[in-house]
């Protein structure tokens, strides 16, 4: 669960992640760094985290992850559009 997850390492990801859906960044440089700082200010165990969560985050583009995570409109429309919108 998320909220297992110490804030920290939160920082990274959703820095890492931003990176991979929400800029040009090429997808190895932006888990590279994003592993990288992880090592340097986390530690190994943690950086290896970061590196399984946002190879993961790689199989889908922002919109594919969209589809993934937003309820069907039919069923929610409300949150369906918060998560479409924002």
């Amino acid at each position: 669960p998320l909220r297992e997850v110490d804030p920290p390492v939160l920082d990274v990801l959703n820095m890492g992640v931003h990176q991979l859906l929400g800029t040009r960044i090429p997808t190895h440089a932006a888990v590279s760094a994003s592993v990288e700082l992880a090592r340097v200010v986390l530690g190994e165990g943690r950086a290896k985290f970061v590196n399984a969560v946002l190879r993961k985050v790689t199989a889908h583009d922002l919109d594919g992850w969209v589809e993934k995570v937003a309820p069907p409109y039919d069923e929610d429309a409300e949150d369906h559009l918060a998560v479409v919108h924002s």
